[in-house]
């Protein structure tokens, strides 16, 4: 029985899907098994290292964006930040806006007490 012949995987193309696309994603995109281009990745860590720097340099531009916004008021992109890099929880925020609510109650109370009339 004859051997399939071997389909060449050029890092170039590699690297031009690896921001879009999962490892499976990409084997399929480049006409291979999941098993064949992770196996072809141990034989040329080339592959796996184009894999993982075009992937790593748009995680790196969108990360860029993100912080922007956030620096520039968008709350949405600071409470994502935070989430992810910071370990904020929901849970966290809700207990830390409940004491910051309280505080604020009593803080008001003192006020009205000290008006007149």
């Amino acid at each position: 029985m004859a051997r399939k012949k071997r389909v060449e995987i050029n890092p170039n193309e590699v690297e031009r899907y690896a921001p879009y696309l999962n490892l499976e994603q990409l084997a399929d995109c480049l006409g291979v098994s999941a098993d064949t281009f992770q196996r072809r990745c141990k034989q040329d860590p080339e592959l796996m290292r184009s894999y993982k720097a075009s992937k790593a340099k748009t995680i790196a531009v969108i990360a860029q964006s993100l912080v922007k916004k956030a620096r520039d008021g968008d709350t949405s992109c600071q409470t994502f930040y935070l989430k992810t890099q910071a370990g904020w929880r929901e849970r966290d925020r809700e207990d830390k806006t409940t004491e910051s609510v309280d505080t604020l109650a009593v803080s008001v109370s003192k006020l009205i007490d000290k008006l007149p009339g």
